[in-house]
């Protein structure tokens, strides 16, 4: 009767180590569900889509700079096949069909079941819908805003960096460069001025 019994425990056993694989699947799929939903609700695909096609306006906008007011017709073909590669380039790797399973994958790590419920539902209700929809005017404002306030500091912030900059170079420098606020590095020359 011992061995009866063994068995059943070593087949119950058995069943349960198959069937836990089973069961995170179904969990890892839930969490997936649940965070192309929040994707859905806070509409990432149209932001997505929205920020490829404002990218692709600034880059075909630079190329028409580029080529200047009056391109030759052998530069127009050459623009219009660079756009076209652009164009090709950023569906290829900024499409939502391609960015898609990433952000699912970054949602479902980062938030909870609980959580990624909760905001589900705060979302669906009339204030999480306003929140939604009034959040790219209060964005467009907050970036005005921001905008604004860096332009007042711009001048003090070149200051204090001029006079950083002729500081050092008052002082033999090391090999190292200094980046000036433009981006633009700064490389010292065999003397150490600049």
């Amino acid at each position: 009767m011992s061995n009866c019994y063994g068995s059943r425990r070593l087949v119950l056993l058995l069943v349960l180590v198959l069937c836990l694989p089973l069961t995170a699947h179904a969990d890892e799929a839930t969490r997936r569900a649940k965070a192309k939903q929040m994707l859905t609700l806070l509409h990432v695909e149209s932001q997505i889509q929205q920020s490829a096609a404002n990218m692709q306006m600034q880059i075909l906008s630079e190329i028409e700079k580029t080529a200047g007011s009056n391109p030759t017709s052998d530069n127009k073909s050459k623009i219009a096949d660079t756009e076209k590669k652009i164009s090709q380039l950023i569906e290829q790797k900024l499409s939502w069909k391609v960015l898609e399973p990433s952000f699912v994958d970054l949602y479902a790590k980062t938030f909870t079941e609980q959580e990624m419920d909760q905001i589900i539902v705060f979302y669906k209700t009339p204030s999480g819908v306003a929140l939604i929809q009034k959040m790219p005017e209060i964005d467009a404002q907050v970036n005005q805003y921001t905008g604004s306030k860096l332009q007042e500091i711009q001048p003090q912030v070149n200051q204090l960096y001029s006079d950083l900059r002729n500081s050092l170079a008052a002082e033999p420098m090391s090999s190292a460069t200094l980046p000036s606020p433009s981006g633009v590095t700064l490389a010292p020359t065999a003397s150490g001025a600049k």
